[in-house]
């Protein structure tokens, strides 16, 4: 009997190896899909597009932001709906900065106000913004101006009604997405020659 115990034992510590190595391997596997998972990416996405819309937009004065004082990721798990409104911000500013160089490639020349709808020339994938809105575009021959409605407004806008002049647009800042006191954002920005 002695002969088969150095056996069981190999046997069961073989078997305890076999059964902690499966078990480490599916725990790796789960945490793994969890780490990686959509939801988790998607996450770091709007930490960062966050980040890049307290960079490139400018808020209307009574609204101040500044950097979370314990980093991004821990302001995030505290108010993911503000960062989510946030990185909404900044898909409309690089849709507005897409469609402005497609403008300037391929657009018309002049000085004329048209929904990027309505701009058969251009043909681009960012002539909404985030909200589903099309942009008005607003050209003042070297100086381009993309209006979205903002993430309050009801309906589209009345491109026809933007009226803005050249000496207006010089004054702003450029390739900044600007919060109008209505709630509607403005990019301007001058052809690169």
């Amino acid at each position: 009997m002695r002969a088969g115990r150095p056996f069981r034992i190999a046997a069961a510590a073989a078997g305890a190896v076999v059964f902690l190595g499966v078990g480490g391997w599916f725990f790796l596997q789960h945490s793994l899909q969890l780490a990686f998972s959509p939801t988790a990416f998607k996450a770091v996405e709007t930490v960062f597009k966050k980040a890049v819309s307290d960079i490139v937009v400018l808020r209307r004065q009574d609204q101040t932001r500044t950097l979370p004082p314990n980093g991004y990721a821990v302001a995030y798990e505290k108010d993911p709906a503000g960062f989510q409104a946030d990185a909404k911000l900044a898909d409309t500013w690089m849709s507005a900065i897409s469609l402005a160089e497609a403008v300037f490639n391929h657009g018309p020349d002049g000085n004329w106000v048209r929904r990027a709808d309505d701009i058969r020339t251009v043909t681009t994938d960012h002539r909404t913004d985030a909200w589903g809105h099309p942009f008005c575009v607003l050209r003042r021959e070297h100086v381009l101006a993309v209006v979205s409605a903002g993430p309050a407004a009801p309906t589209v806008p009345n491109c026809k009604d933007i009226s803005i002049k050249a000496s207006e647009l010089a004054q702003l800042p450029h390739r900044k997405l600007l919060e109008t006191p209505g709630g509607a954002l403005l990019l301007v920005t001058e052809k690169a020659y």
